[in-house]
């Protein structure tokens, strides 16, 4: 059950931003590190959230051991979610911003110069040889 929460807690606000960042009908690199970055910081939230509960689970939970299925769950969840957080998606944040630092301008894409677009129908007999009629 923890684990289900866990993934939905990672999965929803990281869906959430490439949606907003359009990242589905055109995949970009850019477009996914601006998402991340985006979702890290509600991560970020959650985090400190979590350290909250574990605290106040700590100190008056299972000192007392008063622990239920549920505290148990909520623990699991909390340090959990906040090892995944550091030790897996802060260093990917490092990562992208390294390599946007460093290939930023390439990983652009280039814009069409005016030349290449053509408002004209393509001709079909003309580029290729063969008639509109020709079966292939």
């Amino acid at each position: 059950m923890a684990y289900l929460l866990l993934i939905l807690l990672f999965a929803l606000p990281l869906l959430l931003f490439l949606k907003t960042q359009g990242a589905f009908s055109g995949f970009t690199l850019l477009k996914f590190i601006k998402a991340i970055n985006r979702a890290t910081v509600v991560y970020l939230f959650f985090a400190l959230g979590f350290a909250f509960l574990i605290a106040y689970l700590e100190t008056y939970v299972y000192l007392e051991a008063k622990e239920t299925a549920m505290t148990d769950t909520a623990m699991t969840l909390s340090t959990d979610f906040m090892t995944v957080l550091l030790l897996g998606v802060l260093p990917l944040v490092v990562l992208f911003a390294i390599v946007r630092v460093l290939f930023g301008k390439k990983l652009r894409p280039k814009p069409v110069p005016e030349s290449k677009i053509s408002s004209e129908p393509l001709d079909i007999e003309k580029n290729t040889g063969h008639k509109k009629s020709d079966k292939i």
